[in-house]
């Protein structure tokens, strides 16, 4: 009896014991998730809220929005890149700008992941080539120039203006993968097939490819950016007058200029596009398509007036 009394009694105070580490162990979880779930963030109203926009049956972007829960770290008096959960760095500031994030979706097949800065106004850049922004009427990611974005910003056009990373995603498989700063290509950036092989692989500088030959006016004022890789003129052309403003606009293949070239007047106008051969190993002849007088109209038509050859 004294045995069967001292076995009920230590399997008792086992089961207990194993039932009070249960609970503490339980007891725990809640706590961890309020942690994960802490906002830090006051300025933002729509903390914990979500903004969605229902896809219907065309291939239209839909776009769903969520406030992060947020916990900021401060270093020498700036915010580090990225948030803090359970003292891990993750992605809500992208060099020292504070962004939200946001996702899209194209048709079935394609989605998108960013995040955009929640103040829509950027630094002066009149060199940038282009801005990249959520156009939230349309449900579209989309660019334009930048005096065109920043003349659509004082309209009241309503533009989330991508600041931090960016992918693409092609039946769950990623297509695409890069950093935006205010609305330009940065960093590195890696396009890919269907199967995951890797295409293209870039590194950008707020909006030019790293490796581009640049010529000045002064310190400040470009004259011109040629997309240089491996030594050679390879990719996007541009020159500008000293005012800023676009004069020409091309591209290059293999030290060869190919495809349609755009010069431009001063204020802004066209003034003349040079049609090159389409790849760089053809011998077409470039020629003249259309000119333009400063005041936009048409002086020069090729299908009108005949074909004017140009010497390269």
């Amino acid at each position: 009896m004294t045995l069967i009394y001292t076995y009920l009694n230590n399997l008792f105070k086992a089961l207990q014991s194993w039932g009070w580490i249960t609970l503490v162990f339980l007891g725990t979880l809640p706590a961890w998730a309020q942690l994960d779930n802490d906002d830090d963030d006051d300025d933002d109203d729509d903390a914990g809220n979500y903004k969605l926009l229902m896809t219907d049956s065309l291939p239209r972007t839909n776009l769903t929005m969520k406030t992060e829960e947020i916990k900021t770290v401060e270093n020498k008096n700036r915010k580090k890149d990225g948030l803090v959960k359970n003292n891990n760095l993750r992605g809500k500031y992208y060099l020292g700008v504070k962004t939200k994030k946001g996702f899209a979706k194209k048709g079935a097949e394609i989605t998108q992941t960013f995040r955009y800065v929640v103040n829509t106004k950027i630094p002066e850049n009149k060199f940038s080539q282009d801005i990249y922004y959520y156009d939230v009427k349309k449900r579209l990611i989309k660019n334009l120039p930048y005096e065109k974005y920043m003349s659509d910003l004082d309209k009241g056009r309503s533009y989330l203006l991508l600041h931090g990373p960016f992918k693409e995603y092609y039946n769950k498989e990623v297509r695409e993968e890069g950093y935006f700063y205010y609305g330009t290509k940065h960093e590195l950036w890696e396009t890919y097939d269907k199967d995951y092989n890797l295409l293209e692989k870039l590194k950008y500088y707020k909006g030019w490819v790293r490796g581009s030959a640049i010529n000045y006016y002064d310190e400040e004022n470009i004259r011109d950016i040629t997309t240089v890789i491996g030594g050679e003129k390879h990719g996007d052309y541009f020159s500008f007058y000293d005012n800023g403003k676009i004069a020409i606009e091309g591209k290059y293949e293999y030290g060869k200029k190919v495809g349609l070239w755009t010069e431009f007047h001063k204020n802004g106008r066209k003034k003349r596009t040079i049609q090159y051969p389409k790849l760089f190993y053809l011998k077409d002849l470039p020629y003249v398509t259309y000119e333009w007088d400063a005041q936009g109209n048409v002086t020069y038509n090729a299908e009108r007036d005949g074909k004017k050859y140009v010497e390269d």
